[in-house]
Order: structure tokens, then sequence, then C-alpha cells
């Protein structure tokens, strides 16, 4: 297996893996409107051969209405049905985590369950002052991928236009 960045020409498969692997539509259109908008700033998929297997995207964020260029947020993440509970979800997350590192951001804001992305070092954002317009509380995390990189920035968080229609 391999994790590398999408290719244009894998936009398609990663849409069908995306709805096999959620059984439904709305991450896969959500993906497809975010890479519209030019807001997929990073998305790495994971492959077998040629099949699509995985998938994880990160988008802008804004904080307080003022757009971070620093900082992103990862959703979805993805396994195709076939392939889950081998890890590739975690090595997805990871990748993304050392693509963003290497990207020069330094934050990463997720909605998800605490118990899989505390092992990544994600943590309750509401404890650095962030908050969420979906009511989300312990779900709502973030990760510095820098030493005091939540300094001085509180407020509230949005994700890329692309999500307003999706939540």
């Amino acid at each position: 297996m391999l994790i590398e960045a999408q290719r244009v020409e894998d936009s398609a498969a990663i849409h069908i893996m995306l709805e096999r692997a959620f059984g439904r539509t709305v991450e896969a259109e959500l993906v497809d409107q975010l890479r519209e908008d030019g807001d997929l700033t990073l998305s790495l998929v994971a492959r077998e051969g040629e099949q699509i297997i995985g998938h994880v995207g990160f988008s802008p964020i804004l904080i307080d209405g003022r757009l971070q260029p620093d900082v992103l947020g990862l959703a979805p993440v993805a396994v195709d049905t076939d392939h889950q509970r081998r890890g590739i979800g975690a090595r997805l997350v990871r990748a993304g985590l050392d693509a963003c590192r290497e990207g020069d951001y330094h934050v990463v804001i997720v909605f998800g369950d605490p118990r899989y992305y505390q092992r990544f070092g994600f943590q309750t954002a509401s404890r650095f002052g962030l908050l969420n317009a979906y009511g989300a509380t312990d779900a709502f995390m973030v990760v510095q991928l820098q030493p005091d990189a939540l300094r001085g920035r509180v407020g509230m968080v949005r994700h890329a236009r692309a999500f307003d229609a999706f939540v």
C-alpha cells in the first residue's frame, strides 16, 4: 500500500470510495465541492496498485471570520469497506499530519471520536479557547504541530464554505 498526494485523475475513484466507506453520498459530495471551490488544500490517497482504498482531506479554517493561513481542518478520512480495520485510516491521518508539518501548517482541527484522535495528539479544542457553531464538545479537537501555535488564537472556528451545506 502506498500513501501519496491525490492525482487529478483520482477524483472519480475517490468519490466512489467515499460513498462506499460511508454508505451515503454526503462525504463524497463534500470532497467534490471542496475541490471545486479550490478548498481541498491537501488530499492524500491510500492506493493498492491503481485502486484507491482510502482518502484524507484537509481544508482551510477561519477563526472569528479570519482565514488562518497556517491552520487546516481534517475531514473527511475514510477507508473503503473492504480494507477497514487494517490501520489504513491511522496511516492516512499520520501521513496527512506529516504533510501539514512539511507544508508549514501549524494547527489541525477535527471533529471526531476523541478515543481515535487522541492517539495523534489531538486535544479538546475548548481548552484552548476555540468554539464551534455545531455544538460539539469533546469531539471538537485540535493538534498543535508547532509549540504554542494556538497562542493568541481564540474564538469561533469555521470550516470552508462547502461544509455549511453538509452539516
